[in-house]
């Protein structure tokens, strides 16, 4: 909900967020979470309008271990100010208004990995815009035995925008298929795809990378729409947009 990490990213790296985490741990593995947020006017996660920062975030999250996995409930709720945005000038009446996040979700291990995130949310606007927004992501990896462990993973996302919770309204789809393999101790490869069913639109990355003690080396290709579909609406930078070749050296210490 409130990170913004390109799975291409080779440095995995996503603006933070102030606030305080606190969690508790049952003897069976179930836990709780309750989290406070402040001073956060960036957008975070697949947010389009920024927080109040003047205004405390608050929310909580309930994980339980189940047969083979685990799942969850999470609440989260915000002051949303959408002053400076285009919502904000297009209906300069709104103002402030409430917003209401609730997510299930769950993870599996059956042999091949399977896991669901599911959010609503629920806007408390006046203004002839959606008020409901539904996210859906489904997905399932497995690393099947050829050579030194070919790892696939594929995943599917649906958003939609309503006037009411179940209601029907405008909708995007995304399906990734993602492939990497090891070919050395130092060496792996990497192959992104994505497919963006409103527009018909392929994004493609191929990356190697070789790892030494303290030193990385990542190169990067990718053909992409020049608004790259898979952050698009989201607080992502959308570094990846169009098409080219990234270099980059890192050094870990």
């Amino acid at each position: 909900w409130f990170d913004s990490i390109d799975p291409r990213d080779p440095l995995q790296l996503t603006n933070g967020v102030y606030g305080l985490l606190g969690r508790y741990y049952f003897m069976n593995n179930a836990n709780i979470w309750m989290w406070g947020l402040l001073g956060n006017d960036d957008l975070k996660g697949w947010e389009t309008l920024p927080s109040d920062k003047r205004e405390l975030e608050f929310g909580g999250r309930a994980q339980m271990p189940v047969r083979a996995g685990e799942m969850a409930l999470s609440y989260h709720r915000r002051r949303v100010d959408p002053t400076d945005s285009g919502f904000g000038r297009q209906h300069p009446s709104q103002g402030r208004f409430s917003e209401d996040r609730f997510g299930i979700d769950g993870k599996w291990d059956v042999g091949a990995g399977l896991w669901f995130e599911a959010t609503v949310t629920h806007r408390e606007i006046h203004v002839p815009e959606p008020r409901w927004q539904r996210m859906l992501a489904v997905g399932a990896d497995y690393t099947f035995g050829i050579g030194s462990g070919l790892h696939l993973l594929i995943e599917q996302f649906v958003r939609s925008e309503a006037d009411s919770a179940f209601g029907g309204g405008d909708s995007y789809r995304l399906s990734a298929l993602s492939a990497d393999y090891p070919l050395t101790v130092l060496d792996r490869i990497a192959a992104i795809v994505y497919y963006d069913w409103d527009r018909n639109e392929w994004s493609r990355l191929l990356q190697w990378q070789r790892t030494y003690d303290k030193w990385q080396v990542h190169a990067s290709l990718f053909w992409n729409p020049e608004r790259d579909s898979p952050t698009r609406g989201t607080a992502a930078t959308g570094s990846f947009a169009g098409s080219g070749v990234q270099l980059m050296l890192v050094f870990n210490h």
